[in-house]
């Protein structure tokens, strides 16, 4: 394990207050690409969540139980249910893959420039 060494200098009230502002505009110049990136994710994580309500209200539709869907896809009955009923849940392009194909659907992935 590396040795470690603590620093013993103190620092100022006068140096303390100058870190203090540059962390404050460091949170002020980073603020928006956080938020920016946050709302991408949750894009990302709505977009996926919909594809996966969708699949559901075809496996229903299909009058598919989750152990038939387990039985088809090779996912555990509880990791389904939890895929399901978790909103928090993202879930991965091979489990929505796996899903599809079980219920006679195709997931098209498409890759294309950025906006």
């Amino acid at each position: 394990m590396p040795n470690i060494q603590r620093s013993s200098k103190k620092l100022t009230p006068e140096q303390i207050r100058k870190l203090k502002v540059q962390a404050k505009q460091i949170d002020r110049d980073d603020a928006e690409n956080i938020k920016t990136q946050g709302r991408a994710v949750f894009a990302h994580h709505e977009q996926l969540r919909g594809i996966l309500h969708t699949l559901v209200a075809e496996r229903k539709r299909q009058g598919l139980s989750l152990t038939d869907l387990a039985g088809r896809t090779g996912i555990a009955k509880s990791n389904l249910s939890r895929l399901e009923n978790s909103e928090n849940t993202t879930p991965g392009l091979d489990t929505l893959e796996r899903y599809a194909r079980a219920v006679g659907k195709t997931l098209r992935v498409e890759l294309m420039d950025a906006a």
